[in-house]
C-alpha cells in the first residue's frame, strides 16, 4: 500500500511539473507575440496599438518575475515608443526603472 502511494505521489509530481512547464512556455509564447505585434505597429507608426501591445507584453513579463529579462526588454520598447512620440519625460522614467532592475539583478 505504501509503495502504491509513493508511486502515485511521484506520478502526480511529474504531471504537475509538466503542467507548470507547459504553462510557462505558453506565457513565453504570448509575450513574444505581443512584443512582435508591438514592433510591427511601431514600424508602421501605429503608436497607440504599439503601446497597447508593449504594455500587454510587459504585464506578462512582470507576472513571471520583476527580474525577468523580458521586463527590461518590454520597458526599453516602451521607452523607444515614447521617445518617438516626443514624450521624453515618460520615456526617461522607464529608463530609470530599467537601471533599477539592472542594479537589483547584480546584487
Amino acid at each position: 500500500m505504501a509503495k502504491r502511494l509513493i508511486a502515485l505521489a511521484l506520478i502526480l509530481a511529474v504531471v504537475l511539473t509538466g503542467m507548470w512547464f507547459a504553462h510557462q512556455s505558453f506565457k513565453m509564447r504570448h509575450w513574444k507575440e505581443f512584443k512582435a505585434a508591438g514592433d510591427r505597429a511601431f514600424g508602421r507608426k501605429n503608436y497607440h496599438y504599439a503601446e497597447k501591445m508593449y504594455r500587454e507584453a510587459l504585464q506578462i513579463a512582470e507576472d513571471q518575475d520583476q527580474r525577468d529579462p523580458r521586463v527590461v526588454n518590454s520597458l526599453i520598447a516602451l521607452h523607444q515608443l515614447y521617445k518617438a512620440q516626443g514624450s521624453t519625460r515618460l520615456a526617461d522614467s522607464l529608463l530609470v526603472r530599467v537601471r533599477t532592475i539592472d542594479q537589483n539583478r547584480k546584487r
